[in-house]
Parts: structure tokens; sequence; C-alpha cells
């Protein structure tokens, strides 16, 4: 396992020890268009679509699993390199890896045997009928003696509790983050004069952030005279004027932990 990882095991097994006995949880993926909330993220730091995890405390053949797509050379000249199910292991520090196309077969035998089914119910409606369809596959062979879950529990409850207090990882990432941002400010007051566009001022503050290798957290705001007065300005493309106030609303992302960073400077450098 790399290094880079190593924060995500601590974090699976801190929530693997809170998982009672006969318990399961199984975790989506967020899609291409979800920005936030990124869960699966947060336990694993792997950031491609289409992967699940699974996770089963006191499992003899490995308590954390994941399913993620296999390589593919064609879509990766269009899309980027994928890890693949046979490096994730390896690569993420997890137990098990298998392809994403086992995953309907898999997941069945995965949560039989369980009774307890965590997940982040309500969140996605497909993901919620695909758990349920997996559990009622289950359901057909408890005349058998096979072991159902049935009780279904918000994992959330305890995710949250987990990411409300920031281990030495997060807060070092929150803090680099805060640190580019504020100098992405300041440079952006540095270089600032009358007749710049705001977006030459956007530029200033983006390369900052990029050059210290963070993408920006949300658009940028950079707003001069009355433009600063428009809560969600985005267009960024007027003229700067000698005399007027700049704001500037941006703030840097590093690792998924964001800065948020709002100023107010007269555009000639002189209130």
């Amino acid at each position: 396992m790399k290094a880079q990882y190593a924060p995500h095991q601590t974090r699976r097994n801190k929530l693997l020890k809170q998982l009672a006995p006969g318990s399961v949880a199984v975790l989506f993926s967020a899609e291409h268009q979800l920005r936030n909330n990124d869960v699966d993220y947060y336990l694993t730091g792997f950031n491609e679509p289409h992967a699940v995890l699974v996770l089963i405390p006191g499992r003899d053949q490995g308590q954390v699993i994941l399913f993620c797509q296999d390589r593919d050379p064609l879509m990766e000249t269009w899309n980027g390199k994928r890890l693949g199910w046979r490096r994730a292991k390896q690569v993420l520090g997890v137990d098990q890896a298998f392809d994403i196309e086992t995953l309907d077969e898999a997941v069945p035998s995965l949560i039989s045997g369980t009774e307890k089914l965590f997940a982040l119910w309500g969140q996605n409606e497909e993901s919620d009928q695909l758990l349920m369809h997996w559990v009622k596959q289950v359901q057909r062979k408890v005349r058998s003696g096979v072991v159902a879950p049935t009780e279904f529990l918000a994992l959330g409850e305890l995710l949250h509790e987990m990411r409300l207090h920031k281990d030495t990882d997060e807060v070092a990432a929150m803090q680099r983050a805060a640190d580019i941002s504020a100098n992405a400010h300041i440079r952006a007051m540095r270089c600032c004069q009358p007749g710049m566009k705001e977006y030459q001022i956007q530029a200033e503050v983006e390369y900052e952030f990029q050059r210290n290798g963070c993408t920006f957290a949300y658009p940028s705001i950079v707003g001069g005279g009355a433009n600063s007065c428009i809560l969600h300005y985005v267009e960024n493309q007027s003229v700067l004027k000698s005399g007027d106030l700049l704001l500037i609303d941006a703030g840097a992302e590093y690792q998924s932990y964001a800065a948020d960073i709002t100023r107010t400077f007269p555009v000639n450098g002189e209130f």
C-alpha cells in the first residue's frame, strides 16, 4: 500500500470497529456529477467513478472489499488511466479487489450471513434499489438456513461523527489549502492595477492555486466596483477602475479539503 493511502486505511479500521458483529456496510462511489459528500473517497482515497466498497467486520477472507473498473486502454485514451482492480489491493491497501462487472454476482454472497446492512440510504435511488435487489436474492434462501439482513441502518450517522473530528492528515491538508489560498489573495493584491480585467486577476489567483498542486474549490468571484455587490458574480469580464473596490471570493482545494476566503481592497492600492 502506498503511504498516501494510510490515513484512509486508518479511517476504515475505525469505522469497522463501530460496526456490530454480523453486519455489513456497502458504499457506492460518487458519480461524476457529484461534487461533495464523496464518502467512498474519504475511506479509500480512490477517486474513480463506478466503484463500490464493502466492509464486513470479522470476515476471515478480508474485511475490506473494493469493486472497481478494470483497465481499458481504449477508454483510458479518452478519459485518463484507471487503477484497475488488479492493482487496487497493493495501492489502496484493501483486503480484496474485484472487477465491478462481478458486483451483481458477488454482493449477495457477501451480505449473506449478516443481519445488519449499513448504507447511505436515500442518497441515490438507483443504489437503494440495487441494494434491496441483492437483499431479496439472499432472502429467497432463508428457508434453506441462510441468514439475510433484517435491519437496514444509516451509515451516515457513524461517518458524520468521524468526519466531524479531523485527524492530523486532514488538519494538515486544510492548513495547506488555507495557506495557498491566502498567498493567492496576496498575489492578487500585489499585481492589481487600474485598467486590468477582472479575469486577469482571477488568472493570477488560480495560477497560485495550481502551481502549488491545488484546484479551485468553487468558481472564483472577482468583482470590481458595482460587480462586487453581486453575490454570485462569476462573469469576471469588466475593467478595473481606479477608485473602485475589488472583491475576491476564492479558495484553493488541496487533497479534497477546501479553503474559502473573501477579501475586498482598492484597485489602485489606496483606500
